[in-house]
């Protein structure tokens, strides 16, 4: 079994590759093969929105996505840290997230119920940091691993972390327990009050008088004052969901642009753009 551990910081040896090397370790102490990469060392530039990744099965930019992708592949789990330094994830989170398309060939090979991940928001404290935890957690889930669980650690300073000790033995603790429930030894936590049962995210939106979990899509309605999220629902992160949104939406996107192509000509001619 082999668990992926990727942080995003731009600092050796901080705070964040110090919580990701420490859940992995977690990990290796039931048995687990591990490797840590920084994000970095990773040459990946920004998606074009041009969706060859889908239409002709690969992404036409040269840069290290695809080796990334593989190493994905080869992964049973996947151990996510990234600093917040503005409310939420640095951006080579979003960035990798966006070019997680270029996985649409072979989704039907992936099993999200087979592959976990765990993540860790490094900041200074929580009040700057409401974005951080679910923004990170949108990354695994985007590469086809569902969440086991994440946490937050705060330390504004450079290696500040390994003064909490109650941080890093959570930490430990969650890298282990990521193995054993790979293994089917133990079940994910079950979502907390408030959170979405799906994604664990405690974002929601409300639009036209609905309510919607910001990261999986899951309705939800209010009773007694708290979120009650929909039952059985299947929400955007699921295989099934994700194959449906690329052949009913995504591809069918094409004809319907083709269609309108000349009158945008026209337009943009007037507006000499």
């Amino acid at each position: 079994m082999k668990i992926l551990g990727i942080s995003f910081s731009a600092r050796d040896k901080g705070n964040t590759d110090i919580l990701v090397n420490t859940a992995l370790r977690g990990a290796a102490s039931v048995g687990a093969s591990i490797e840590f990469i920084k994000a970095k060392d990773l040459n990946i530039e920004n998606c074009r929105g041009c969706l060859s990744c889908v239409y002709k099965g690969k992404c036409p930019i040269s840069d290290d996505l695809y080796k990334f992708i593989e190493l994905v592949k080869s992964a049973n789990g996947i151990v996510a840290g990234a600093p917040t330094y503005l409310f939420g994830p640095i951006g080579k989170v979003k960035t990798m997230t966006d070019r997680s398309l270029a996985i649409s060939h072979f989704l039907e090979k992936i099993d999200p119920e087979k592959k976990f991940g765990i993540t860790i928001s490094v900041a200074g404290n929580p009040l700057w940091n409401p974005l951080g935890s679910e923004i990170l957690n949108q990354f695994i889930l985007s590469y086809g691993f569902s969440l086991y669980d994440f946490l937050a650690g705060y330390a504004p300073g450079p290696g500040e972390v390994l003064l909490n000790d109650e941080l890093l033995e959570n930490t430990y603790r969650l890298g282990k327990e990521l193995v054993l429930a790979l293994r089917k030894e133990k079940e994910p936590p079950k979502a907390q009050e408030n959170q979405c049962p799906y994604c664990k995210s405690r974002l929601v939106k409300f639009e036209e008088g609905k309510i919607y979990c910001a990261i999986c899509l899951a309705p939800a309605e209010i009773r007694d004052g708290k979120l009650s999220f929909a039952a059985n629902y299947e929400p955007f992160w699921t295989k099934n969901h994700r194959i449906n949104h690329i052949n009913d939406w995504i591809i069918p996107s094409r004809d319907r642009f083709l269609s309108k192509i000349k009158d945008i000509k026209e337009k943009a001619k007037q507006l000499n753009i």
